[in-house]
Formats: C-alpha cells, structure tokens, sequence
C-alpha cells in the first residue's frame, strides 16, 4: 500500500498510527508480518503486509478501515 501523510503531520503523530495498526494486525486472522518504508525525497511511505490469503487481507483491509484506527488513520492521510 502507497500513502502520505498530509502536510504538517508531526512525526509522533506518524509513529502513533503506525503504532495502532501494528496492534490491530497483531491479532488479526491471516496475518503473517509487515514492514514500512519511507521514500523521504516524496513522502510517500509504502506498507508491505503479508498475509496466509487474500481473503484474510481483504476482510482485515475492510475492519481496520472501520476501526477507531482506520478513521484516525484516514484523518492524517493524504
């Protein structure tokens, strides 16, 4: 997954989303690891996230979008 951050996102707030959606996947059905990669000169970060199934990436992808950390994630998205 490719995003950015909007402008002006403090580095703290960066590190507490990053924070919640790796206790949010901890748990979650399916899930395997990630790993988060930023390109500095554009801003965009890149989320590699493995998965046993597409579906189980799918069903997650769709709760955490719902999730108090999806909605505070999609807030400081760009």
């Amino acid at each position: 997954v490719l995003y950015r951050f909007l402008p002006g996102t403090p580095a703290a707030g960066i590190d507490a989303i990053h924070d919640r959606l790796d206790a949010f996947l901890a748990g979650a059905p399916g899930f395997i690891g990630r790993r988060v990669l930023h390109d500095a000169a554009t801003g965009t970060w890149i989320d590699v996230v493995d998965w046993r199934t597409r579906e189980d990436a799918e069903r997650v992808g769709a709760a955490f979008a719902d999730s108090a950390g999806g909605e505070a994630f999609a807030a400081i998205a760009d």
